[in-house]
């Protein structure tokens, strides 16, 4: 199925990929099964115009193709729900391609 979908909308997939390291499908998945499940009231979801947006192709389970606008809905709430921050790494001393042993301390 292809979904065309608005650049705020995409921006929001974006940022789910690199953070869940999830493919655009598995998104639209989850948020129709959590969808199902649940039954968000999506009158208030405003998924943006689609106008400089551009088409994403999407392989849905069988029996799973919903309306687009729904779909644009209800993968807006699903993103909505989710942080997006990244945690830094922590800074360490450690050099990548070292072996360390480690000293037992005794009291």
């Amino acid at each position: 199925m292809k979904l065309r979908v608005g650049p705020e909308l995409m921006t929001l997939m974006q940022k789910a990929q690199r953070v869940y390291e999830v493919r655009y499908s598995d998104m639209a998945v989850k948020a129709l099964n959590k969808a199902r499940r649940v039954r968000p009231d999506l009158s208030g979801v405003d998924a943006g115009s689609t106008y400089k947006g551009q088409a994403i192709r999407l392989q849905l389970l069988p029996g799973q193709e919903p309306d687009q606008e729904y779909l644009r809905k209800v993968l807006k709430w699903y993103l909505d729900q989710h942080s997006y921050k990244v945690e830094p790494v922590p800074e360490s001393d450690l050099i990548e391609g070292i072996d360390y042993t480690i000293k037992e301390i005794k009291d």
